[in-house]
């Protein structure tokens, strides 16, 4: 699905394999190609299990394949808001605890995904990590320039995105 805010495009997928990946790809180029003058970012997360350098790989290959600028990329764990609505919402134990969260730094598993990202070839001044999915929905917005978003990485990923 897709939805519009202002400038910005959001094309969520929960893609988590490689091979949903490529489909996941395929299907978010196609619907860029009808709009190649916007601006491109991703939002991403994948759990600790899964392969992150892989399925990175896979979004940037496709991309650069295509001739697409990839302007933003954006690591964010899976809490959706930057703060829950009440306790007894479940998404604030979410946003309390990421299952893959370090206590000493919640962010550290997205920071070592930003850094594969770089490491992959991207852009280190267009790669950035935020606390939640609303931030990073933020984030990915290139201001003043329709933007195209892709979310994924994860069905937990894509759940939040559409919250």
């Amino acid at each position: 699905p897709a939805a519009r805010h202002a400038l910005c495009d959001v094309f969520v997928d929960g893609c988590h394999t490689v091979e949903s990946t490529v489909a996941c790809m395929r299907w978010f180029l196609g619907k860029r190609a009808a709009e190649h003058d916007a601006a491109v970012a991703v939002v991403f997360n994948c759990s600790t299990d899964r392969n992150a350098n892989a399925l990175l790989a896979t979004v940037s290959a496709f991309a650069h394949s295509a001739g697409v600028r990839i302007d933003r990329a954006v690591f964010t764990p899976f809490a959706p808001f930057r703060t829950p609505v009440r306790e007894d919402d479940p998404t604030f134990i979410a946003a309390a605890v990421d299952s893959d969260a370090d206590s000493k730094d919640p962010l550290s598993w997205q920071r070592s995904v930003r850094d594969t990202w770089i490491q992959i070839g991207n852009d280190p001044d267009a790669a950035f990590v935020e606390a939640n999915v609303q931030d990073a929905l933020e984030r990915a917005e290139v201001p003043g320039t329709r933007t195209l978003v892709l979310v994924c990485g994860s069905l937990y990923l894509a759940g939040s995105a559409l919250q």
